[in-house]
């Protein structure tokens, strides 16, 4: 959804390539998480977590310093809430970890 938004919708080339590395950045670590086991896996999937709240975070800041428009916001913010709503219940499962 990003690439498909007008940079200045959202701050302009730089804000908006910001926003798609942090977005690529949090789907390599849970393509991690999901293949990692035991503990590098709960690792990963708490880093996931810790920068999708940073790409939710990032993002308020630009609605509030208005670079970011509201409809574009808000529609961001949605995914992200509904990102967050998945990856809430997740654990890393203790049966593949080496030490169950």
């Amino acid at each position: 959804m990003l690439l498909e938004t007008s940079p200045t919708e959202v701050g302009g080339g730089k804000q908006q390539a910001r926003l798609v590395s942090r977005v690529r950045s949090l789907r390599s670590t849970l393509e991690g998480a999901r293949s990692a086991h035991g503990r590098r896996a709960a690792s990963k999937l708490s880093r996931a977590k810790k920068l999708l709240r940073g790409f939710v975070a990032a993002v308020q800041r630009g609605q509030r310093a208005g670079t970011i428009h509201g409809p574009v916001a808000e529609r961001l913010l949605a995914q992200a809430e509904r990102a967050q709503s998945d990856l809430a219940p997740l654990r890393p499962s203790r049966a593949l970890s080496p030490r169950a």
